[in-house]
């Protein structure tokens, strides 16, 4: 017959493995034994808590958790409902990626396993090539929301809204990055003999996309187009069931994230002549010869790259970007003509969802007014302002520190709130101490002789007391009818073998307790003698 206390000695030494063989063969006597099911439970706590610092590496660690697994999917031992969570996840970070993946499907919403499932899909497209599978059943509403989405990006006059077949590709590939590029894309549809219009294909792209992917290109996209054509797109987000409301201000305390040490920095600027494109080479060196690294188009733009790729890319990477304004900047961001105004047109569609939370736009002033050079939306933002050449070391060292989030004038740290007399009209009187606890219970009972001297100090026997219970304990001495002795409790925190730097230093502190401390907190028991019937080792 299986005794608890053969697996309390297991849990402690941390012989899972053996545990893990007694839980099957003995799985009858543990359904209808509550002391060995409490038993079983004091083993799932122990080994949940200890197993994410288990190495990897433990190949005996993994063979248990097979087994923990097998055991429960077979109704030989039911986990709790936390620990086969945390079952599940220690075998996906345990497995290799193949097996790894039908653990994490148990649990798709845990971030470990939404990984592990997005790896095992893009290396499954990477081997296989992308394949769009249209819906068997397509949404009611879906024609109708296409039809209208492509209406607002296949306005070829206005460059901000207007989506050639490349930047289209592009959008789906922030998200499906193994998708082939359009230049691939339009060699299949003319192997496979499919129309190349981009109103169709676009379509075919959409619906063959699995439906999380599509909602997610058609509302980046939707980010693009909303301050432009705000209504239009409110009526496809309401035909996507998206809530529509007004937007609320929301004013929140200034937090800014602290740049990297060498922050990217993207400038968007226009041609307006030579000596204006040369100001900006040189102020983007100046830049670069401190510590910044600058994205700028001559720097990397070359004949035959494709603009809008590199402008969205740029905008993405940057950590913050610098517009440099003149009245030729506002004039081509208002009509949204060349790359000024495609540049424009994605910066401001991420200012305006964060319209009270600007931390990443860096309005420069070089010439002309606020009013003539600065497009209205913009207005709102504190600029720099640099069109006084006899000035611009300053202009150029406030620039330098709103880069690296190092203001002149910094908020002082909270010092310690003072200390105020308090005057009372009455004395208040300390209460006089009570008297120490009695820990020792009454002994009225025969004790045993022979029980009192099997008794040994410094020793680890199982007692079995008259009401039928049995104990583990910690002999520390006999005083008076009392054996007093450290609790099984006790023995776990202070005494137990192999523990982790964080347990040495809990079982220290307990250590340096005083023995009422101890006994007020269950770690030392008084147990009379007359109730000890049997002592075991």
């Amino acid at each position: 017959m299986l005794d608890q206390e053969n697996l309390y000695q297991l849990i402690f030494k941390e012989q899972w493995t053996d545990i893990l063989n007694l839980l099957y063969t003995h799985k009858k006597d543990i359904s209808r034994d509550t002391m060995l099911q409490q038993a079983a439970t004091i083993f799932e706590q122990e080994f949940f808590k200890k197993v994410s610092d288990y190495p990897i590496q433990r190949k005996d660690i993994e063979d248990n958790l097979d087994t923990l697994y097998i055991l429960n999917h077979g109704k030989f031992y039911g986990l709790a409902n936390d620990n086969y969570q945390t079952l599940i996840i220690e075998l996906v970070k345990r497995k290799p990626l193949t097996e790894a993946v039908n653990y994490a499907r148990h649990f798709p919403d845990e971030e470990i396993c939404k990984t592990t499932i997005n790896k095992f899909e893009q290396l499954k497209i990477k081997d296989e090539g992308f394949k769009l599978t249209p819906p068997k059943n397509i949404p009611m509403n879906w024609i109708e929301i296409y039809n209208r989405l492509f209406e607002l990006i296949n306005n070829q006059s206005d460059t901000a809204i207007y989506y050639t077949g490349p930047r289209f590709i592009n959008t789906v590939r922030e998200f499906e990055p193994y998708f082939p590029d359009y230049t691939q894309f339009i060699e299949q549809r003319n192997r496979e003999g499919k129309s190349t219009s981009r109103k169709i294909f676009y379509y075919d792209i959409l619906l063959g996309l699995k439906e999380e992917m599509r909602l997610k290109v058609v509302n980046r996209i939707l980010e693009i187009l909303k301050p432009h054509q705000a209504e239009k797109v409110e009526k496809i987000e309401e035909l996507l069931g998206k809530p529509i409301s007004k937007k609320e201000v929301v004013v929140t305390p200034e937090v800014k994230k602290e740049p990297s040490e060498n922050p990217i920095v993207f400038i968007s600027y226009s041609w307006d002549d030579e000596p204006h494109k040369e100001w900006v080479l040189n102020l983007a060196n100046r830049l670069c010869s401190n510590g910044i690294d600058v994205i700028l188009d001559r720097f990397h733009l070359k004949p035959g790259k494709n603009l809008p790729h590199f402008v969205e890319q740029s905008i993405k990477k940057a950590e913050r970007i610098i517009i440099v304004f003149t009245p030729n900047y506002k004039l081509k961001a208002d009509k949204r003509a060349g790359g000024v105004g495609y540049e424009y047109s994605i910066m401001n569609a991420d200012l305006y969802n964060n319209q009270t939370d600007n931390e990443k736009v860096i309005p420069v002033l070089r010439a002309g007014s606020k009013e003539e050079s600065i497009p209205a939306f913009m207005q709102q933002f504190i600029h720099i302002d640099t069109r006084n050449d006899e000035n611009f070391e300053n202009s150029y060292v406030d620039l330098l520190r709103e880069i690296y989030n190092e203001p002149a004038i910094q908020k002082p740290k909270l010092g310690v709130k003072p200390t105020f007399e308090k005057k009372t009209t009455e004395e208040v009187e300390k209460p006089e101490i009570g008297a120490r606890p009695n820990f020792k219970k009454e002994v009225t009972g025969y004790i045993n002789p022979d029980i009192v001297a099997k008794i040994k100090s410094n020793d680890t026997p199982i007692l079995t007391l008259s009401d039928g219970s049995r104990i583990n304990a910690g002999t520390i001495r006999v005083e008076g009818n009392h054996l007093v002795h450290y609790t099984g409790k006790g023995l776990r925190e202070i005494y137990k073998p192999n523990m982790t730097e964080e347990e040495k230093k809990a079982s220290a502190e307990l250590q340096s307790k005083s023995e009422e401390y101890l006994t007020e907190n269950n770690y030392i028991a008084w147990t009379p003698l007359d109730t000890i019937v049997n002592i075991n080792r």
